[in-house]
């Protein structure tokens, strides 16, 4: 059974790919994890999630997708994702993962500055959910499933036509993303706050829930205080 390892800060340690050529083309499906799910995690890389049969509660940071069949997510860099079964049925996918750098070159390239960075570093958006309910979409669907058959095939040339076929990707989708879209620091906060959830439910998931006692303040008497329970982590 597969199983996604993490350090503290939920990082996955997996190598995607090598370093010379970090794209990684793998199937995988919910039912090959020892919970059924693959459990929270990020990682430096893109990826993006071609659902083949099924069907996946996908979660990116406070974002939930409901994907089926034939669906695609284009998960942003270092976002916390997991994803479920819905209604106990299996879901089975294919991911592309791979490093930013593979679409810009070198680090001082415009590339990077102009089409890549400003998306990466978009707190706003963690996600691009392709469902077909846009023209482009059948596109980048198209895009995807060429580089999918281009790592299968390996031809010679291959990693040259998995970066043009994957910039030609990226162009298709920036290019119909909405205009002047909103940086938002509370979602960089969020993220933030996400991982920090998750670092302390990795450590103390053991521990026993115990109820503690607190005050509740009436809105309509804030002098008045009544006991109430409630559940608290609380370390043995």
């Amino acid at each position: 059974m597969a199983e996604i390892i993490t350090d503290g800060s939920q990082k996955e340690l997996k190598k995607h790919g090598s370093d010379e050529f970090p794209l990684l083309v793998s199937y995988e499906k919910l039912s090959g994890y020892k919970s059924g799910s693959f459990l929270w995690h990020w990682h430096p890389e893109i990826e993006i999630t071609l659902v083949l049969d099924g069907q996946i509660l996908y979660k990116v940071n406070q974002c939930t997708y409901h994907m089926k069949a034939g669906d695609i997510l284009l998960g942003n860099a270092n976002v916390l994702h997991a994803g479920f079964m819905e209604d106990m049925k299996d879901g089975k996918y294919v991911s592309i993962t791979f490093l930013p750098k593979i679409i810009y070159g070198s680090y001082g390239s415009i590339l990077r500055r102009k089409y890549v960075e400003p998306f990466l570093h978009n707190f706003s958006l963690p996600a691009v959910y392709i469902d077909y309910s846009q023209p482009w979409h059948e596109i980048f669907s198209e895009y995807v499933r060429e580089i999918i058959t281009l790592y299968e095939e390996k031809k010679e040339f291959y990693e040259l036509d998995i970066t043009g076929t994957l910039q030609k990707l990226w162009r298709c989708m920036l290019q119909n993303l909405p205009e002047n879209l909103p940086y938002t620091e509370h979602s960089k906060l969020e993220r933030n706050r996400m991982r920090k959830i998750m670092d302390y439910l990795e450590h103390n998931y053991m521990n026993k829930i115990q109820p503690t006692t607190a005050s509740w303040k009436s809105p309509r008497n804030p002098a008045s205080q009544t006991p109430t329970t409630m559940p608290r982590y609380s370390p043995e």
